[in-house]
């Protein structure tokens, strides 16, 4: 059975920003949407599909702010899932990320917040053009050993929107066992334009190199 289970015992310095709101309390959300998806997935074509890719393999479960234990995803950042730091709340992480995303707003993070208190399941591929399997430590089927490694490996957040769904945030981390520089955690503001997402703004939270 092909198993993947990546656990980063790792130090780093985050600076959080002196900006400060408080946040509202959300409502959960119910499953992925194909919006959704369509946002990971920008994400993942902008920034870690390589030139000629093979197949990678997509977590069955979403990654959350929950720590010790963080979601079940068979990926562990010290404790938590890369999403903030143990001695992080979101409260944190929203104040650091708005001194430096100038197109996030509070309604887009209370968004992603709101659906990050629980793990989601994954039960679609992503639209892309790429053979993917979705896999994860719950999952009932082991991946065919005839694949061999995958180029890499995604896990990601749901997505936070703004009421129109013209503004979108997600955390998104990938795992690559050739490349150690494109190991890292991330946190994405994507924006709608002429009938694609685009990314407008980036935010570093972790990265092996």
């Amino acid at each position: 059975m092909f198993k993947i289970l990546l656990t980063f015992v790792l130090s780093m310095s985050l600076t959080i920003c002196g900006f400060s709101q408080d946040l509202p309390s959300g409502s959960k959300a119910g499953p992925m949407d194909s919006v959704e998806y369509s946002v990971v997935a920008a994400v993942v074509k902008a920034d870690h599909l390589p030139k000629h890719p093979r197949w990678f393999m997509l977590s069955n479960r979403t990654t959350t702010f929950e720590c010790d234990p963080p979601a079940n995803t068979g990926f562990s950042f010290v404790g938590c899932s890369g999403m903030r730091t143990q001695d992080q709340s979101p409260q944190d992480v929203y104040n650091m990320l708005a001194g430096s995303l100038h197109s996030l707003t509070t309604e887009v993070f209370l968004d992603l917040m709101s659906k990050s208190e629980t793990s989601t399941v994954v039960d679609k591929t992503l639209p892309l053009n790429v053979k993917q399997i979705i896999w994860g430590p719950t999952s009932t089927s082991s991946v065919p050993k005839e694949l061999g490694a995958p180029d890499f490996a995604v896990y990601h957040s749901r997505v936070g929107f703004n009421k129109e769904k013209t503004l979108a945030l997600v955390y998104v981390a990938a795992a690559n066992w050739t490349d150690s520089s494109k190991t890292y955690g991330e946190y994405v503001m994507l924006g709608w334009q002429e009938g694609g997402w685009t990314i407008l703004e980036r935010y570093k939270m972790w990265s092996m190199k």
